[in-house]
């Protein structure tokens, strides 16, 4: 099933990226992480790069965007992850941040946000 093929990959990045978490990152490298009651929830990874960035990466838990939804699934916590990214790249004085969505769900989180998109998945 190519839903639990998205969630095994997912989840491995996941992990492969908790792993580059620990300094020092590559200059320009960024990663946001969300915790609900001390579990990841969602994990941005982007780049930046003088008036530019770039989101490589949006990562939830599959149990938070996949339903059925559980006692453990946290609404909203990529959003809230990208949220701040896109705070930092404001902060830092970016002008323009591109995405790519590779899923309605991702499609749609970004849309949401401000995002344009540019062709269909």
């Amino acid at each position: 099933m190519a839903t639990s093929r998205l969630a095994h990959w997912g989840s491995s990045l996941t992990s492969n990226l908790l792993l580059e978490m620990r300094p020092p990152l590559a200059p320009g490298r960024v990663l946001v992480a969300v915790y609900y009651q001390d579990r990841l929830a969602s994990l941005v990874q982007g780049t930046l790069n003088g008036g530019q960035a770039t989101v490589e990466y949006v990562l939830s838990r599959p149990d938070s965007v996949l339903p059925p939804y559980t006692a453990y699934s946290v609404r909203g916590a990529g959003r809230r992850a990208l949220t701040e990214f896109i705070r930092l790249c404001m902060a830092r004085g970016v002008r323009t941040l591109a995405a790519h969505a590779v899923t309605p769900p991702s499609a749609s989180l970004h849309a949401g946000l401000g995002f344009r998109l540019l062709d269909d998945l």
